[in-house]
């Protein structure tokens, strides 16, 4: 025990105390992976680019837009996930096939090597 004490937390009831909703409690891993990527990379008034739009790379999306990213590539195999991300305001890009680094140039005007990038991939892309 810490200095006597059974936890070290003074709000009980916040999750991880065994009051939350099960569905609620399910977001909590997947947003702090995105959370903690979009903080290391500190998209305000950049343009980034989120490879993979899983779960992760979705929320990633919406904390970049938040945090002030100017424009937000996504990219992914998955027609459904490029639209999901496209309704959340990213300009999306099918990563299908070879032409990635020509369309990323499209996009970003300067290449991809200028583009603060962070990845949320499967299987299919190892």
């Amino acid at each position: 025990m810490l200095h006597d004490l059974r936890h070290i937390c003074q709000n009980l009831n916040q999750f991880g105390h065994g009051r939350e909703q099960f569905m609620e409690s399910l977001l909590l891993e997947p947003f702090g992976v995105a959370h903690q990527a979009m903080e290391e990379l500190s998209p305000s008034g950049d343009t980034i680019l989120v490879q993979g739009c899983g779960a992760i790379g979705l929320i990633a999306v919406g904390i970049a837009k938040c945090m002030g990213a100017v424009k937000i590539i996504a990219t992914d195999i998955v027609e459904e996930r490029l639209q999901k991300a496209k309704q959340m305001g990213a300009d999306v890009l099918n990563a299908q096939g070879s032409a990635i680094s020509e369309q990323l140039l499209l996009f970003t005007k300067k290449g991809w090597k200028d583009c603060p990038c962070w990845s949320f991939l499967s299987n299919p892309f190892m």
